[in-house]
């Protein structure tokens, strides 16, 4: 089980350096998606592309089970489908919405 905290922006700095010094859980180049662990026990964090080439969305997800692997496919259709929400015409009230 997972619970979506929220959402923010991301800079091309931010992806490499959590992809570089956070244990990666997920990394699809195909479909543009890093998962990572958090530093508190039980988050997680996924990048995903925005339409704004200089930035990325970064989703908080906290995961009850502390193995990641059960939930991570349903983790990536999640953040695919606010991905889709989020790079929409009407994104920004989906980021004003789900912003921390």
């Amino acid at each position: 089980m997972f619970e979506f905290i929220g959402v923010r922006t991301a800079t091309t700095y931010d992806f490499m350096m959590y992809m570089i010094y956070r244990p990666n859980l997920h990394h699809d180049l195909l479909d543009s998606i890093l998962i990572v662990e958090s530093k508190h026990v039980g988050y997680c964090m996924v990048f995903i592309p925005s339409d704004d080439e200089n930035l990325d969305w970064m989703l908080f997800y906290h995961v009850e089970d502390s193995r990641f692997e059960s939930v991570l496919e349903s983790i990536i259709e999640d953040a695919k489908h606010r991905s889709e929400l989020l790079n929409r015409y009407d994104g920004i009230e989906w980021f004003t919405r789900w912003q921390i």
